[in-house]
């Protein structure tokens, strides 16, 4: 199992990931100021992080098949992905597997 802050703190720790065809990602924190106030979302504690220099014509599809990839980038379960080609970035929320497994728990111990 993943924890989604492990996930998102072993890629901001890191700071960059190898991606595919010898391209490296750089990989920073969200703030408030990287989403417009009618996007933003509370991601403090949260797994988000920001990709920047996604290589011309990399597929969303793509992207998030690597980032959810344990042996290519030790990433986790993507929750949410909000890409922007034009801008080669993406804001990446990894999903919050304890909290789907402790539900997964209290089910199988309350019968």
């Amino acid at each position: 199992m993943c924890d989604v802050q492990t996930v998102a703190e072993n890629m901001l720790r890191r700071g960059q990931i190898d991606f595919l065809n010898g391209s490296v990602l750089t990989v920073s924190q969200v703030t408030g100021e990287d989403n417009p106030p009618a996007e933003a979302e509370d991601n403090s504690g949260s797994g988000s992080i920001q990709l920047c220099n996604i290589p011309q014509g990399t597929k969303e599809d793509t992207l998030l098949m690597f980032l959810e990839s344990r042996r290519r980038c030790d990433g986790g379960p993507v929750k949410s992905l909000e890409y922007d080609a034009s801008r080669q970035i993406a804001t990446v929320t990894f999903e919050d597997n304890q909290s789907e497994f402790l539900a997964f728990l209290l089910t199988v111990h309350s019968t």
